[in-house]
């Protein structure tokens, strides 16, 4: 965490000038400018002789302005990337009845899993371009009913070489949703507070394969056959319609700025933008050209690292979302209960997902948090690759331990990104590369578990003993990185401490408001 030990103790210097005493104005302008205010929820301070402003916030006031930000904002938010990983992963709860049906084989099967993931990798780092000249709550809206239209089209699908372009334009279509959700975020929340409302946000990646399967289990069920339809044809077709819809509510509720809300009182809406105003994490948006700050992005040896932990997270975390019905299956239980079945370890996933980062905030660490959740992806996988050919409620118990420990890895992982790569534009900007790396650990995930289905349990090359194998390597070299990870910045933090005055001010020559700063300390 950074150092701000001047602004805590602002308010109790004696050489502080109250500004702006006339009593607070009305909303500020569009252009951003911040009404002076004082008023006993939000003091405006200078200090003399000082550029920087300061302010003191009544901690009440502060903390019901957030749960009005909140109430407004991730729920929506919430849903709109719930309703992303669903489109993403009903292509698993689908395999059953497709291959059933002779839609494709196994090799085209994995390339139609795996075309999503081109969709991603092509599109994720240009749309952190786009949204430097695209409003955020216009971006989520328009990319959610692109995926959305494309989701109902991919219901009318004739053949698997159809299905795979489909899915390929649906990844391009879903590439811009999670760098539009740390866009707009920006735009509301201090650094420290936008780590905990991405976190919670990604709990929801386990939950769609829960959400998932329990459409399916309804829809197939209910409405194969009707308009001459198959069961996973009209779950594709549903869901794209209500993305369509979330659309819609996106651009309804989802306000531009802090500064064109009807929603916000004028205090609160004061508190907000002057809190903005306070943290380095906004100042920083300002200083440097853009190109700079891509520049600076990609030569910082953190975003690579991230990136690598993506990398070897992604291929055990994609290969089983997008397999988890089909693993179901594979132990021996009855089509019926498939979806059920498939659906509880994405729920235990998300509420120990959460728990963790909630423990992570507490003590404010976050390398352990993500380390223990990946020893517990590990253990899952080994049970797995243990119990595979035997009872199934073995491998079952296996299966939950690992879906937990595989998802609760990604909540705490970003957060720590968040609170570690200073400025808006940079965090932008890394956040794109380490999720086009967690995607190219898709594309391989997509591959691990290939099987040909006949009907009446009858299986042809499904020894799922490898790939349980090779996702519990990945999650064993993901915790090392971790690891290694943290002592590297552990041992950056003690560097910075033992800085000379002289060596303190070349450092801090060009970095005023940013992780390079020698008074920047990572959280670790």
């Amino acid at each position: 965490m950074p150092i701000r030990s001047k602004k805590v103790l602002a308010a109790q210097l004696p050489s502080l000038s109250l500004v702006g005493a006339a009593s607070a104005q009305g909303p500020p302008s569009a252009d951003g400018d911040l009404p002076r205010v004082s008023n006993e929820k939000c003091r405006r301070w200078t200090i003399v002789g000082e550029p920087e402003v300061f302010f003191d916030f009544d901690p009440e006031a502060v903390r019901r302005m957030l749960r009005r930000v909140d109430a407004r904002l991730i729920p929506l938010l919430f849903i709109i990337y719930l309703g992303c990983c669903v489109a993403r992963v009903n292509i698993g709860n689908a395999r059953i009845e497709m291959q059933s049906a002779s839609f494709f084989g196994a090799e085209e099967y994995g390339w139609v899993l795996a075309s999503i993931f081109f969709g991603y990798i092509f599109f994720e780092g240009p749309a952190n371009i786009l949204l430097q000249r695209v409003p955020p709550h216009q971006w989520l809206s328009l990319t959610t009913a692109l995926w959305g239209l494309i989701t109902l089209a991919t219901g009318f699908a004739p053949d698997a070489s159809t299905l795979t372009i489909a899915r390929f334009f649906l990844g391009i279509a879903q590439g811009g949703v999670i760098p539009g959700i740390v866009c707009y975020l920006s735009l509301w929340y201090t650094r420290e507070e936008q780590a905990s409302r991405i976190a919670m946000i990604l709990a929801a990646t386990p939950l769609g394969n829960s959400v998932s399967g329990l459409i399916d289990l309804g829809v197939s069920s209910g409405l194969a056959g009707v308009g001459g339809l198959n069961g996973w044809s009209w779950n594709f077709i549903l869901e794209g319609i209500f993305a369509i819809l979330l659309s819609l509510c996106a651009l309804l509720f989802l306000s531009r700025t802090p500064h064109h809300t009807n929603w916000l009182t004028p205090t609160d809406r004061e508190i907000l933008l002057a809190r903005l105003e306070q943290d380095d994490e906004h100042r920083a948006f300002s200083m440097g050209a853009g190109e700079n700050h891509f520049r600076d992005t990609v030569r910082d040896w953190k975003v690579w690292f991230y990136a690598a932990i993506a990398i070897m997270w992604g291929i055990p975390a994609n290969g089983i979302a997008l397999a988890l019905p089909t693993v179901v299956l594979r132990m021996g239980v009855g089509v019926e209960v498939v979806q059920w079945m498939s659906a509880v370890p994405g729920i235990v996933a998300t509420v120990i997902s959460i728990l963790i980062h909630i423990s992570s905030n507490l003590f404010k660490e976050r390398g352990l948090h993500v380390s223990f959740a990946g020893i517990m992806g590990v253990i899952g996988y080994l049970l797995l690759s243990i119990f595979w050919d035997q009872d199934s409620w073995n491998q079952y118990g296996g299966l939950i331990v690992a879906v937990t420990g595989v998802f609760s890895v990604l909540p705490t992982l970003i957060s720590w990104v968040t609170v570690n790569i200073g400025g808006r534009i940079r965090r932008n900007i890394a956040m794109g590369i380490i999720f086009t790396a967690s995607n190219i650990g898709g594309v391989v995930g997509a591959h691990l578990y290939q099987c040909e289905y006949f009907g009446d349990g009858f299986w042809v090359d499904a020894d799922f003993q490898h790939p349980h194998i090779m996702s519990g390597v990945c999650m064993a070299v993901t915790v090392m990185l971790i690891v290694l990870f943290k002592a590297l910045l552990v041992h950056e933090n003690n560097r910075r401490e033992r800085l000379s005055a002289e060596e303190y001010k070349r450092e801090a020559a060009g970095h005023a408001h940013d992780d390079k700063h020698p008074s920047f300390r990572f959280t670790t």
